[in-house]
Protein backbone atom coordinates (compact mmCIF):
# COMPACT_ATOMS: atom_id res chain seq x y z
CA UNK A 1 0.00 0.00 0.00
CA UNK A 2 2.71 2.48 0.89
CA UNK A 3 3.79 3.02 -2.72
CA UNK A 4 0.47 4.08 -4.15
CA UNK A 5 -0.53 5.87 -0.91
CA UNK A 6 2.52 8.11 -1.32
CA UNK A 7 1.55 8.68 -4.96
CA UNK A 8 -1.99 9.56 -3.86
CA UNK A 9 -0.58 12.06 -1.38
CA UNK A 10 1.36 13.67 -4.23
CA UNK A 11 -1.82 13.93 -6.32
CA UNK A 12 -1.11 11.20 -8.88
CA UNK A 13 -4.26 10.13 -10.74
CA UNK A 14 -2.94 6.56 -11.17
CA UNK A 15 -3.02 6.21 -7.37
CA UNK A 16 -6.64 7.44 -7.32
CA UNK A 17 -7.43 4.78 -9.91
CA UNK A 18 -5.84 2.15 -7.68
CA UNK A 19 -7.88 3.37 -4.72
CA UNK A 20 -11.00 3.14 -6.88
CA UNK A 21 -10.25 -0.43 -7.96
CA UNK A 22 -9.46 -1.66 -4.46
CA UNK A 23 -12.05 0.09 -2.34
CA UNK A 24 -14.92 1.64 -4.31
CA UNK A 25 -17.24 -1.40 -4.27
CA UNK A 26 -16.65 -1.87 -0.55
CA UNK A 27 -17.40 1.83 0.05
CA UNK A 28 -20.63 1.51 -1.95
CA UNK A 29 -21.70 -1.42 0.23
CA UNK A 30 -20.82 0.51 3.40
CA UNK A 31 -22.85 3.50 2.19
CA UNK A 32 -25.78 1.26 1.18
CA UNK A 33 -25.97 -0.14 4.71
CA UNK A 34 -26.08 3.35 6.24
CA UNK A 35 -28.14 5.31 3.71
CA UNK A 36 -31.91 5.14 4.33
CA UNK A 37 -33.93 4.28 1.23
CA UNK A 38 -35.81 7.60 1.42
CA UNK A 39 -32.52 9.48 1.13
CA UNK A 40 -31.74 7.86 -2.22
CA UNK A 41 -33.93 10.17 -4.30
CA UNK A 42 -31.34 12.89 -4.85
CA UNK A 43 -28.25 10.72 -4.63
CA UNK A 44 -27.49 7.09 -3.96
CA UNK A 45 -24.77 5.04 -2.32
CA UNK A 46 -22.50 5.31 -5.37
CA UNK A 47 -22.71 9.11 -5.21
CA UNK A 48 -21.81 8.94 -1.52
CA UNK A 49 -18.85 6.62 -2.18
CA UNK A 50 -17.64 8.83 -5.02
CA UNK A 51 -17.82 11.90 -2.81
CA UNK A 52 -15.92 10.03 -0.07
CA UNK A 53 -13.25 8.97 -2.58
CA UNK A 54 -12.85 12.55 -3.74
CA UNK A 55 -12.56 13.76 -0.14
CA UNK A 56 -9.91 11.15 0.61
CA UNK A 57 -7.87 12.04 -2.48
CA UNK A 58 -8.12 15.76 -1.76
CA UNK A 59 -7.31 15.29 1.93
CA UNK A 60 -4.33 13.03 1.19
CA UNK A 61 -2.95 15.57 -1.24
CA UNK A 62 -3.40 18.32 1.38
CA UNK A 63 -1.50 16.19 3.93
CA UNK A 64 -4.42 15.64 6.31
CA UNK A 65 -4.22 11.85 6.74
CA UNK A 66 -0.69 11.29 8.01
CA UNK A 67 -1.80 8.65 10.53
CA UNK A 68 -2.59 6.12 7.79
CA UNK A 69 0.06 3.42 8.09
CA UNK A 70 -1.52 0.36 6.49
CA UNK A 71 -4.61 -0.99 4.69
CA UNK A 72 -6.55 -1.35 7.94
CA UNK A 73 -5.98 2.31 8.81
CA UNK A 74 -6.99 3.31 5.30
CA UNK A 75 -10.17 1.21 5.41
CA UNK A 76 -11.16 2.68 8.79
CA UNK A 77 -10.59 6.17 7.38
CA UNK A 78 -12.65 5.37 4.26
CA UNK A 79 -15.51 4.01 6.39
CA UNK A 80 -15.43 7.13 8.59
CA UNK A 81 -15.46 9.48 5.58
CA UNK A 82 -18.21 7.45 3.89
CA UNK A 83 -20.30 7.49 7.06
CA UNK A 84 -19.88 11.28 7.34
CA UNK A 85 -20.96 11.66 3.70
CA UNK A 86 -24.09 9.60 4.46
CA UNK A 87 -24.84 11.89 7.42
CA UNK A 88 -24.29 14.95 5.21
CA UNK A 89 -26.63 13.50 2.57
CA UNK A 90 -29.35 12.80 5.14
CA UNK A 91 -29.02 16.34 6.52
CA UNK A 92 -29.15 17.81 3.03
CA UNK A 93 -32.21 15.74 2.16
CA UNK A 94 -34.06 16.69 5.34
CA UNK A 95 -33.15 20.39 5.37
CA UNK A 96 -36.05 22.83 5.33
CA UNK A 97 -35.19 24.13 1.88
CA UNK A 98 -35.48 20.55 0.57
CA UNK A 99 -38.85 19.94 2.20
CA UNK A 100 -37.77 18.94 5.70
CA UNK A 101 -37.91 15.23 4.86
CA UNK A 102 -41.54 15.50 3.71
CA UNK A 103 -40.89 15.40 -0.04
CA UNK A 104 -42.59 12.43 -1.64
CA UNK A 105 -41.75 10.76 -4.89
CA UNK A 106 -43.86 10.09 -7.93
CA UNK A 107 -45.77 7.42 -6.03
CA UNK A 108 -47.73 10.25 -4.38
CA UNK A 109 -49.45 10.79 -7.74
CA UNK A 110 -50.46 7.19 -8.37
CA UNK A 111 -54.19 6.65 -8.12
CA UNK A 112 -54.66 3.13 -6.77
CA UNK A 113 -58.45 3.42 -6.59
CA UNK A 114 -58.69 3.44 -10.39
CA UNK A 115 -55.47 1.46 -10.89
CA UNK A 116 -54.02 4.43 -12.73
CA UNK A 117 -50.24 3.97 -12.57
CA UNK A 118 -49.30 6.99 -14.68
CA UNK A 119 -47.88 8.77 -11.64
CA UNK A 120 -46.97 12.39 -12.19
CA UNK A 121 -47.99 12.23 -15.85
CA UNK A 122 -51.56 12.03 -14.57
CA UNK A 123 -51.22 15.24 -12.55
CA UNK A 124 -49.33 17.54 -14.90
CA UNK A 125 -50.66 18.82 -18.22
CA UNK A 126 -48.70 19.87 -21.27
CA UNK A 127 -49.48 23.56 -20.79
CA UNK A 128 -48.97 25.76 -17.71
CA UNK A 129 -52.16 26.73 -15.93
CA UNK A 130 -53.43 30.33 -16.17
CA UNK A 131 -52.85 30.69 -12.43
CA UNK A 132 -49.23 29.63 -12.80
CA UNK A 133 -48.67 32.06 -15.69
CA UNK A 134 -50.25 34.89 -13.68
CA UNK A 135 -48.02 34.12 -10.68
CA UNK A 136 -44.91 34.05 -12.89
CA UNK A 137 -45.94 37.34 -14.50
CA UNK A 138 -46.53 38.96 -11.08
CA UNK A 139 -43.18 37.79 -9.77
CA UNK A 140 -41.42 38.96 -12.95
CA UNK A 141 -42.98 42.43 -12.62
CA UNK A 142 -42.11 42.54 -8.93
CA UNK A 143 -38.45 41.59 -9.52
CA UNK A 144 -38.05 43.95 -12.47
CA UNK A 145 -39.57 46.75 -10.38
CA UNK A 146 -36.78 46.32 -7.85
CA UNK A 147 -34.20 47.40 -10.43
CA UNK A 148 -33.24 51.06 -10.18
CA UNK A 149 -33.29 52.07 -13.84
CA UNK A 150 -34.21 51.07 -17.37
CA UNK A 151 -30.64 50.11 -18.33
CA UNK A 152 -30.58 47.42 -15.62
CA UNK A 153 -34.01 46.19 -16.69
CA UNK A 154 -32.90 46.05 -20.34
CA UNK A 155 -29.68 44.25 -19.39
CA UNK A 156 -31.70 41.74 -17.39
CA UNK A 157 -34.17 41.19 -20.23
CA UNK A 158 -31.33 40.58 -22.70
CA UNK A 159 -29.73 38.05 -20.34
CA UNK A 160 -33.06 36.24 -19.90
CA UNK A 161 -33.40 36.11 -23.67
CA UNK A 162 -30.11 34.21 -23.84
CA UNK A 163 -27.67 36.89 -24.90
CA UNK A 164 -24.10 36.41 -23.66
CA UNK A 165 -22.40 39.00 -21.47
CA UNK A 166 -20.22 40.05 -24.42
CA UNK A 167 -23.28 40.52 -26.65
CA UNK A 168 -25.04 42.56 -23.97
CA UNK A 169 -21.95 44.72 -23.50
CA UNK A 170 -21.84 45.41 -27.23
CA UNK A 171 -25.57 46.25 -27.40
CA UNK A 172 -25.40 48.55 -24.37
CA UNK A 173 -22.06 50.14 -25.26
CA UNK A 174 -20.35 49.11 -22.01
CA UNK A 175 -17.58 46.71 -21.05
CA UNK A 176 -18.20 43.03 -20.37
CA UNK A 177 -16.91 43.58 -16.83
CA UNK A 178 -19.61 46.26 -16.33
CA UNK A 179 -22.23 43.77 -17.47
CA UNK A 180 -20.89 41.19 -14.99
CA UNK A 181 -20.93 43.73 -12.13
CA UNK A 182 -24.47 44.80 -12.96
CA UNK A 183 -25.66 41.18 -13.16
CA UNK A 184 -24.08 40.52 -9.76
CA UNK A 185 -25.88 43.58 -8.38
CA UNK A 186 -29.18 42.25 -9.78
CA UNK A 187 -28.56 38.78 -8.30
CA UNK A 188 -27.81 40.23 -4.87
CA UNK A 189 -30.87 42.49 -4.93
CA UNK A 190 -33.15 39.68 -6.04
CA UNK A 191 -31.64 37.22 -3.53
CA UNK A 192 -32.33 39.64 -0.68
CA UNK A 193 -35.90 40.07 -1.90
CA UNK A 194 -36.51 36.33 -2.31
CA UNK A 195 -34.94 35.55 1.08
CA UNK A 196 -37.18 38.04 2.90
Amino acid sequence: MSGWWELLKSGQSAAADELWKRYFDRMVRAARRSLPSGARRASDEEDVALSASNSLCRGAKEGRFNDVQDRDDLWRLLVAITHQKVVDEIRRGTSQKRGGGEVRGESAFIDLTNLNLDGINNAVGDEPTPEFLAAVDDEHRNLMGLLRDDSLRELCQLRMQGYSNDEIAERQGITTRSVERKLQLIREKWSRELDS
